[in-house]
């Protein structure tokens, strides 16, 4: 499972993760908003037991959002 920790709200990201599963529809997507956290305001989750298809998905995703809205991975 990979974390990614994003500075822009669900309603900005909804079409990058759209699109991300329309491209990677075998993948696990979670999106959770986080109101009082001040370092970020999603938490995206991306799961796939297939560590390699994981991180392509992963690559294509932080590819397609937005430069600097990433606050970190884990």
């Amino acid at each position: 499972m990979k974390n990614v920790f994003v500075r822009i709200g669900e309603g900005s990201l909804a079409d990058h993760l759209n699109r991300l599963l329309r491209d990677y529809p075998e993948l696990l997507l979670g999106s959770y908003p986080e109101f009082s956290n001040p370092e970020y305001k999603v938490k995206v989750t991306l799961e796939s037991r297939d560590d390699a298809f994981l991180e392509r998905a992963l690559a294509e995703f932080l590819k397609r959002l937005p430069a600097d809205c990433v606050v970190r991975i884990a």
